[in-house]
């Protein structure tokens, strides 16, 4: 899996520089300079650059840096999304199959009365648990700062995409086309937050379903063994799993909203100094 993931980023960004990029520069490029003068180029972001970009390569090299840092960035935000989305569906998976298990054992130790089997297929069912919650927790701390950026950068986006649609409203000649990029950019924000936060949160379910199965279970039958395992169990399950961002920050519903909120307080704080 590891040799797969690096060979897959490598040929990505391959593809990227020799092919995508090229092809992406110069055809906007013909697109945007087609008619016009010198003196009448602009970059679709503004930034200083440490050359004069209003000539014809400046304005090349200038368009492939900034459409290129675009692009790249994009592409990098939706492979690490596709990522968590992956991940935290097999983590749901293993959860309804946990759930199943559980009522596997319980079916078991009634039935048969096969203790051996039953404390065996327990302890193979406590150390998935175990392996499904430590593999959440590396996820944790590789992603983190990801997730935290990402947050940031939601209540960003919120607050700077609803300023910028106020402003285009109030001209006297309003640039749809602009207004229409910028809409449409405020849709995709409020879907990339949801998303992430949903699936967080559909995670943070999945455990606490497990654990009240575990609760639930007909744990007065099971061997002596079993019995004096299970109160570690219900204990271990109140510690809720969760999606988080570095500094604490879960991804639930709750914090999609939080984000959603703090956006429009401070646009609407913004707003009055415009």
């Amino acid at each position: 899996m590891e040799k797969f993931t690096k060979w897959f980023l490598y040929s990505f960004q391959i593809t990227f520089v020799f092919l995508m990029l090229p092809t992406l520069v110069i055809t906007l490029f013909m697109f945007f300079t087609k008619g016009l003068r010198t003196e009448d180029y602009q970059l679709p972001f503004y930034g200083w650059l440490p050359f004069n970009w209003r000539t014809p390569i400046g304005y090349l090299i200038a368009y492939a840096l900034q459409c290129g840092g675009v692009y790249y960035l994009f592409m990098r935000v939706v492979f690490a999304t596709g990522f968590m989305a992956i991940f935290t569906a097999m983590l749901v998976i293993f959860a309804e199959d946990a759930k199943e298990e559980v009522k596997i054992i319980n079916e078991i130790n009634k039935t048969s009365g096969n203790e051996i089997e039953t404390i065996k297929r327990f302890h193979e069912l406590i150390q998935y648990h175990a392996d499904a919650k430590q593999l959440v927790s590396d996820f944790n701390d590789i992603y983190e700062y990801m997730l935290l950026t990402l947050l940031i950068w939601g209540v960003i986006n919120v607050c700077g995409t609803l300023l910028i649609i106020q402003i285009q409203l109030s001209q006297e000649h309003t640039d749809w086309a602009s207004l229409v990029i910028s809409c449409w950019q405020l849709f995709w924000t409020f879907c990339l937050l949801f998303l992430n936060c949903y699936r967080g949160e559909e995670v943070t379910g999945a455990f606490e379903e497990v654990a009240d199965e575990f609760y639930q279970c007909e744990w007065f039958s099971f061997p002596n063994k079993l019995q004096r395992i299970i109160p570690i169990l219900t204990i271990n399950g109140q510690q809720p799993v969760k999606i988080t961002a570095y500094g604490g920050y879960s991804c639930s519903h709750e914090r999609f909203q939080t984000i959603v909120k703090g956006g429009y307080s401070y646009y609407t704080i913004l707003r009055e100094f415009y």
